[in-house]
């Protein structure tokens, strides 16, 4: 069983884990969703600007296994990857 001061101590130490994630914006931060997912730490979240992304670094998406969140900044149909039949927008293949 716990002592109050152990749950002081816990708390202290998870705290700062869940307050410290980043958030990363395409292209304000980044040019392409790849690079802003590989810039990533886990617990971060990628927000993706309005507009049509295309090309190398906006498809095939690979989170590489990390725990991030990848978003549209504005409303969801307005943030379009667009893979121009070639490719695919995200790969999840690891974790």
């Amino acid at each position: 069983m716990f002592k109050k001061n152990a749950y002081f101590v816990l708390l202290s130490v998870c705290l700062p884990l869940a307050v410290s994630a980043a958030v990363i914006h395409v292209p304000g931060d980044e040019p392409t969703v790849q690079v802003g997912i590989d810039a990533a730490s886990e617990g971060d979240t990628v927000l993706v600007a309005d507009g049509t992304y295309t090309g190398t670094g906006n498809k095939n998406l690979n989170f590489h296994g990390k725990a991030i969140i990848v978003a549209a900044e504005g409303e969801p149909e307005d943030c379009v990857i667009d893979c121009e039949n070639n490719g695919r927008g995200f790969l999840f293949v690891s974790g």
